[in-house]
């Protein structure tokens, strides 16, 4: 089917920026669904036509061929042929806001959740409720627990909606569950590669090495010290020689001195060394020495969480924490062991919620405050690495679990088709609707037309019924006032907003001709149809405003 992607580096390269899990994700989609997608034409929209030109280069280098077709804010209306259009985040209130010039039901919008924990997020799932959003929108949640999260905020703010303005209808989008999906391939290893990797890296053959990779902070992302706890009680049980490998890039030398030290105290019998998964080569080696992974994610940042597949696509046993994503993910005992999570209850972070939103905690620390109440159980934790530290044959099979798991499941050439699967349905679900849509008169109340809102500033107004005449009276005279003053920089600057100059010659022409003309008249014998054309009635606005043509009979003092 076709569709559009709405394309913006920033959300679909690290090229030149931070690494972060959208773009990682947004990079490894886009160049997924180009490989695996539908055929037809490819639809983009974009904000410089330079993103387009990268889009079409990106397109060219992995073999596609297909047209691609670019909208942009100037012909937005386009969005109509594809149907659907695709955001890589879940801020669809603006579009939707932006689609309402047109018609609610033109195209249907698609948008996905990544962290839903930043104040923009959850701003922007709350205002999806005060939006023109409609029944053929969607935002996919990456996981259950997202969507109960999205589900929590829009309830929350229905129930504002109902105290304050006592609504009866409220209308909300889809939420369909979508994971998020890798390549595979990207990620398959070898024995002979494994060796290879572990003598560059001077790692003796005998050790187990744990792995995790990712954001190494404490605060935003997997707070570690349970996870150095449950290595060394594990270690110390089983007298396996353990190596801890951490993967990822330290924010700060004050972040990155706290692991370590944090390490000193929990865990000194295992030894920790760390490598730059920033660096593509050192990132590779990582996934090659691994003889088991590890992430305890407890952090509500956290949405869906990819590098737990990405270990079971290279064919390692997981450990994880019971938490967001990794709970769809991972199966428990198959793949690997998912370790239980306590937080507290409903109702014990009221003051999180308001020291954040006046400011007094930015958003990591909050991030930091409500990670520091979340436990992972270590019982479990010691008692998962125990079994795995003690058998070659149980990481073996969980490790093979856990690939056909992600290569059934997770594997970007069945997520791509689900995706397409859902904008078909979105355009289904609109097109039975579009017998009972209504078109509001002013849409978008905050930006209404200028000549409505302002209404009261103007003495009159220029009608369809309006006469007009010519200033001077030869065509020849009228024509070189027109050329001379449309030229000038305080009107040529309009000029693209206008009808053609084409038209509006053909307009002077008629006046010279006739003398005098009501604006409906003129539109019919310039156009020779529609006497319903905006653009032209403001380009006669224009011709007004430089002096070429005037109202009949508006001489007060005559």
């Amino acid at each position: 089917m076709s569709s559009c992607i709405y394309y913006h580096p920033d959300g679909f390269t690290v090229k030149n920026r931070q690494i972060m899990g959208r773009r990682v994700v947004g990079e490894s989609f886009l160049n997924s669904y180009l490989r695996y997608r539908s055929s037809g034409d490819i639809w983009i929209q974009v904000e410089k036509i330079q993103h387009a030109k990268e889009f079409a280069n990106l397109a060219l280098e992995l073999g596609n061929k297909d047209k691609v077709k670019v909208v942009n804010r100037e012909n937005l209306s386009a969005l109509k042929k594809p149907g659907c259009v695709f955001f890589s985040g879940p801020g669809l209130d603006a579009w939707a806001k932006y689609r309402a010039f047109y018609g609610d039901d033109q195209w249907s919008i698609c948008g996905i959740t990544h962290t839903t924990a930043s104040a923009g997020a959850m701003d922007s799932i709350a205002d999806l409720l005060v939006s023109p959003v409609q029944p053929w929108d969607a935002l996919i949640c990456t996981s259950r627990a997202v969507k109960k999260n999205v589900q929590r905020i829009l309830d929350s703010q229905i129930d504002y909606l109902r105290h304050r303005f006592d609504c009866r209808k409220i209308v909300s989008p889809k939420l369909p569950i979508i994971p998020l999906g890798i390549d595979v391939e990207t990620f398959s290893r070898s024995n002979v590669d494994q060796k290879s990797a572990r003598k560059r890296l001077q790692l003796p053959e005998e050790a187990l090495v744990v792995l995790f990779t990712g954001r190494l902070s404490f605060h935003s992302k997997a707070n570690p010290y349970g996870m150095y706890l449950g290595l060394e009680q594990a270690s110390k049980s089983t007298n396996k020689k353990i190596i801890l490998l951490e993967c990822g890039h330290f924010p700060n030398e004050e972040v990155k001195t706290a692991f370590s030290e944090a390490a000193k105290v929990a865990c000194p019998s295992v030894r920790t060394i760390h490598v730059d998964g920033s660096k593509s080569e050192q990132f590779k080696l990582a996934w090659q020495v691994a003889d088991i992974f590890c992430s305890l994610a407890d952090n509500i940042q956290e949405a869906f969480g990819i590098t737990p597949l990405e270990a079971m696509a290279a064919g390692l046993p997981v450990v994880v924490s019971d938490w967001d994503g990794y709970r769809d993910t991972v199966r428990d005992q198959i793949d690997g062991f998912r370790i239980s999570t306590t937080t507290p209850p409903p109702g014990y972070g009221a003051d999180l919620a308001n020291w954040h939103s006046l400011g007094i905690a930015r958003y990591d620390m909050y991030l930091g405050y409500t990670s520091s109440m979340t436990s992972v159980n270590l019982e479990e934790l010691t008692h998962a690495f125990k079994r795995l530290f003690a058998s070659a044959d149980l990481r073996k099979s969980m490790g093979e679990a856990g690939k056909k798991n992600v290569l059934n499941n997770y594997d970007w050439k069945v997520i791509i088709p689900r995706y397409e699967e859902l904008w078909l349905e979105l355009n289904q679900i609109r097109k039975k609707a579009v017998e009972q849509s209504t078109k509001l008169l002013h849409p978008c109340p905050s930006r209404l037309d200028p000549f409505y809102a302002f209404e009261g500033y103007s003495t009159d107004k220029l009608l369809p019924e309006t006469n007009l005449e010519l200033v001077y009276k030869s065509f020849d005279e009228s024509y070189k006032r027109y050329r001379d003053t449309r030229n000038l920089a305080m009107f040529a600057y309009v000029a693209k907003r206008m009808i053609s100059d084409e038209k509006l010659i053909s307009a002077l022409k008629v006046l010279s001709a006739e003398g005098s003309c009501t604006v409906s008249s003129l539109t019919k014998k310039v156009f020779i149809a529609s006497n319903n054309n905006v653009t032209f009635l403001c380009s006669l606005a224009w011709l007004l405003k430089m002096g070429i043509v005037k109202k009949v009979n508006i001489d007060k003092y005559s």
